[in-house]
């Protein structure tokens, strides 16, 4: 949610040095999509690889039985 909202910030700031009004309006919008992406991924790597790692302790624990 952060970088959505940070996203939005920094692409309304910069669509407004471009084309004030409409670059405002557009830059908030792409700004907004990007950041979420980026935060979304970001927050989601560590839980990614807490959950693979679970996984391969299972694995092996399943082998050596």
């Amino acid at each position: 949610m952060l970088g959505g909202i940070s996203g939005t910030a920094v692409g309304f700031v910069l669509g407004s040095m471009i084309l004030p009004g409409a670059g405002s309006v557009l830059g908030s919008v792409l700004g907004g999509l990007a950041g979420g992406l980026i935060g979304d991924r970001t927050s989601l790597a560590p839980y990614q690889m807490l959950e693979d790692r679970i996984h391969e302790m299972r694995d092996l624990k399943i082998i050596e039985s």
